[in-house]
């Protein structure tokens, strides 16, 4: 997928568009507030810090691979 076509897939995921919402948004969600979402949104929520802009409004999640490199995985819808 490009760049482009998730940036206008994210939003419409019903397990994304919420934590793409909120993040867009920066407004962090509480537990509670999450409670009857997806299991996937709600994992979405937990990884929050993690959770960064790849490129333009593409969501992605940082993660450290063996060689304690910076990645970054996109949330794909």
């Amino acid at each position: 997928m490009t760049d482009d076509t998730l940036r206008r897939a994210q939003p419409d995921d019903p397990d994304i568009a919420p934590v793409w919402g909120a993040k867009k948004a920066e407004i962090r969600w509480s537990a509670e507030e999450c409670s009857d979402f997806s299991t996937t949104t709600k994992q979405l929520f937990k990884q929050w810090d993690v959770l960064v802009w790849k490129g333009n409004e593409v969501l992605s999640r940082l993660w450290f691979d063996n060689n304690n490199q910076t990645r970054q995985q996109i949330a794909d819808p």
